[in-house]
C-alpha cells in the first residue's frame, strides 16, 4: 500500500474537520513505512494545532531527521520549544530554520527576545543579555519586522549613533508608523550628531513611509 494515499486521504479530511479519522490514516500511512518524513510533518501539525505541543515536538523531531531541509518545521519546533520555555532548543531550532530561511524576520525577533529575556545563555546582567539580543534586534528591523525598531529605541541603539546600512533602509516599502518612527528617531541622532544632511535625508525618509506633522517640523 502506498503510504502517499493514506497522506492524501488524511489531508482531505482535514478539510472537512474530520481531525480524529485524518490522525488514523496519517498513523496508519507510519505503520506502512515509517520513513516518509510528510507523515510526520502533516501529523504534528495537526498536534501543533490541537494545542498537544510534546506530541508536535515529537513528529516535527522525526520529520527534520528525515528531511533536514524542512525550514517549516524547524520554526515550529522553535515555536513549540519557545512556548515550553525550554529556550536551549528553541535557540538551536530558530537558528537551523534562519540558515534554511534567512529572510523570516519573526524567528531573528523570538531569538533577539529570548536573549535579551533570559540569563541561561550569559550573566544575568542587562547589558550582557542586551549585547546578544541586538544583532538580532538589527536584522529583523532591517527586514521590517513589527516591534524591532521599539525594541532598538528603547535601548539607546539610535543614541549611539547606529544606523541601518542605507542599501536596506532604502529598500523598505512598508508604510507603517514603526517603520516611520525608526527613520525618525535615526533622523534626530544624526541631527544631534551635527550631520545635517544625514538628518534631512531620514527626515524625507520618515515622511515618504508615514507622513505626520511632526516630521514635516522637524524637517
Amino acid at each position: 500500500t502506498d503510504p502517499f494515499v493514506f497522506y492524501t486521504y488524511a489531508s482531505m479530511l482535514k478539510e472537512i474537520d474530520k481531525i480524529e479519522e485524518a490522525i488514523y490514516y496519517l498513523k496508519a500511512g507510519i505503520i506502512v513505512d515509517p520513513n516518509k518524513p510528510y507523515l510526520y510533518e502533516s501529523l504534528g501539525s495537526i498536534y501543533y494545532k490541537m494545542d498537544k505541543f510534546d506530541m508536535a515536538i515529537e513528529m516535527f523531531e522525526k520529520n527534520v531527521k528525515l528531511e533536514p531541509d524542512n525550514k517549516h518545521s524547524f520554526t515550529l519546533l522553535g515555536f513549540l520549544y519557545d512556548k515550553k520555555k525550554e529556550f536551549l532548543k528553541a535557540v538551536d531550532n530558530y537558528q537551523a530554520s534562519i540558515l534554511l530561511n534567512p529572510n523570516k524576520c519573526k524567528i531573528y525577533n523570538n531569538i533577539a527576545r529570548i536573549y535579551h529575556s533570559s540569563d541561561i545563555f550569559t550573566s544575568s546582567s542587562a547589558r550582557s543579555r542586551w549585547h546578544n539580543a541586538y544583532p538580532y534586534y538589527v536584522r529583523a528591523a532591517e527586514l521590517g519586522c513589527d516591534g524591532s525598531h521599539e525594541y532598538l529605541n528603547k535601548n539607546g541603539f539610535y543614541k549611539k549613533g547606529n544606523y541601518l546600512p542605507y542599501e536596506l533602509i532604502t529598500g523598505k516599502t512598508d508604510q507603517s508608523l514603526d517603520s516611520a518612527n525608526y527613520f525618525y528617531n535615526v533622523g534626530v541622532n544624526e541631527y544631534d550628531n551635527n550631520n545635517m544632511e544625514r538628518a534631512i535625508m531620514f527626515f524625507e525618509f520618515a515622511i515618504k513611509t508615514y507622513p505626520n506633522p511632526d516630521y514635516f517640523f522637524n524637517l
